[in-house]
């Protein structure tokens, strides 16, 4: 589903499915950073994904808690990432087993910008200041990440091509 169909159809969508359907992204992307460590070879690259793999844990937990609870955590630090906004120009990839690392960066880099972008909206269409909160501060740090994948891109792909 493409991010505008999505979105469009966030604000039809009751506040538990909307903690539903973010469990379940976050829950994909946890399995897509464990793939992509097993594709990248760097092992600063590796690092970073397996840092990212974690924040994404955090993220399905303090949603978890939010949708049964009411209440949450912040969990996480800001980094300083400029937004490069690689991912506007970035086409959308598919990871198989034969992608490339690049490859694989660039679906990474979609994928948190398609998780900001969802997280934005959510936030900004719920009157539940809990999950206002909560989507907001998951917007800044799906953002975060984008930013962190896109400066990693720029400095081992783009330099080397």
């Amino acid at each position: 589903m493409d991010t505008q169909r999505l979105l469009a159809a966030v604000k039809d969508m009751p506040l538990n499915e909307i903690y539903a359907f973010a469990i379940e992204r976050e829950r994909d992307a946890q399995a897509f950073y464990r793939t992509a460590q097993t594709l990248v070879k760097d092992p600063g690259g590796k690092a970073m994904l397996g840092d990212l793999y974690q924040e994404e844990v955090a993220h399905e937990t303090m949603l978890v808690r939010a949708q049964t609870e009411g209440k949450f955590e912040f969990i996480g630090v800001p980094r300083g990432f400029a937004d490069l906004g690689l991912a506007e120009f970035m086409p959308d990839i598919r990871v198989t087993a034969a992608s490339t690392v690049q490859e694989t960066l660039m679906a990474a880099i979609k994928k948190e910008a398609f998780a900001e972008s969802f997280y934005a909206a959510a936030g900004g269409l719920t009157a539940d200041p809990v999950a206002q909160a909560l989507f907001d501060r998951l917007a800044h740090e799906e953002r975060q990440h984008k930013n962190m994948l896109e400066t990693w891109y720029d400095d081992h792909i783009l330099t080397t091509n």
